[in-house]
């Protein structure tokens, strides 16, 4: 019998831009909240569904947004 196992929803996260390639915004701050945890860790690729370029993509977002203070390097939970 199989293990139950969560089902999660891909997260859209990047936009594709004219020449192809997908470009996650860190401006967009509502679209990488969703991929934090409450601590303020960046989900798996396992929980968001995303390959793993456009992970790569998001971690350098979050960590461009996180610099800029438009996301706390800590989570909520303190």
């Amino acid at each position: 019998m199989p293990r139950y196992t969560k089902f999660y929803s891909q997260a859209k996260v990047g936009t594709k831009m004219a020449n192809g390639k997908i470009y996650v915004d860190y401006k967009s701050t509502d679209e990488l909240r969703r991929l934090l945890t409450a601590n303020g860790k960046l989900s798996s690729r396992q929980r968001t569904k995303l390959s793993s370029m456009v992970q790569r993509h998001a971690a350098t977002a979050v960590k461009r947004a996180r610099y800029m203070a438009l996301l706390p390097y800590e989570g909520d939970n303190r």
